[in-house]
């Protein structure tokens, strides 16, 4: 079974990232890596503001301490639900560990769909594409966007007894690539009939 690659779980064994794909893990670790301090920042700053209310409430004639109180919380969820979207979004999109294939344009892909209700099962190719965003008058940020650029969707009414779909990889269409600026990718995914969300993806690599 291939294993996914720490930190590149859309690459099979054998294949290293390319220039953008660095980039982008690169900034999936330092906000992951950042979550923890705003963890300790909440902490920190809903201390402060209950002890400031515990001091007016201590002084002659002061107000009353429990609306500080639920304002120490409010601003400790503020700094955790900040750090779990950092967390969150840090994540690969990818589970580590699944199994990865190497097959080339036109071949078929066979998937089992899973699940409670009407499931649908896709396969997907994304690009992901370096922008460049204005941050001020002066100054620029290289951003990495991504789009669909071919799709297809059978159903699977029958998930919930495990039903199995066939695809097939497009003949003419666009191949697994690690570039600077431009990459393409493969996925199979799976989502209940009229949801966007879709379930973890399965990676694929397509060879030209």
């Amino acid at each position: 079974m291939a294993v996914a690659q720490e930190g590149h779980p859309h690459l099979p064994p054998g294949r290293e990232p390319g220039p953008q794909s660095r980039r982008t893990s690169t900034g999936r670790t330092l906000g992951g890596c950042a979550a923890p301090a705003f963890v300790v920042a909440g902490v920190v700053a809903a201390a402060m503001v209950a002890g400031f209310g515990l001091l007016l409430g201590s002084l002659p004639g002061g107000p009353p301490a429990w609306p500080f109180f639920l304002g120490a919380v409010g601003v400790l969820a503020f700094f955790w639900l900040f750090a779990r979207t950092m967390f969150r979004g840090a994540r690969p999109r990818y589970a580590a560990g699944i199994e990865l294939r190497e097959l080339g344009r036109g071949d078929a892909v066979a998937a089992i769909a899973s699940g409670e209700g009407e499931l649908e099962v896709g396969l997907v190719c994304t690009q992901s594409f370096d922008v460049w965003r204005r941050i001020g008058d002066d100054s620029r940020s290289r951003v990495t966007d991504t789009a669909a650029i071919w799709q297809q969707w059978l159903p699977a009414p029958h998930g919930a007894l495990g039903q199995r779909v066939e695809l097939a990889l497009p003949a003419e269409g666009p191949y697994s690539y690690e570039g600077d600026c431009v990459s393409v990718g493969w996925a199979v995914v799976a989502r209940r009939v009229g949801e966007k969300r879709v379930a973890e993806p399965v990676p694929l690599w397509v060879a030209p």
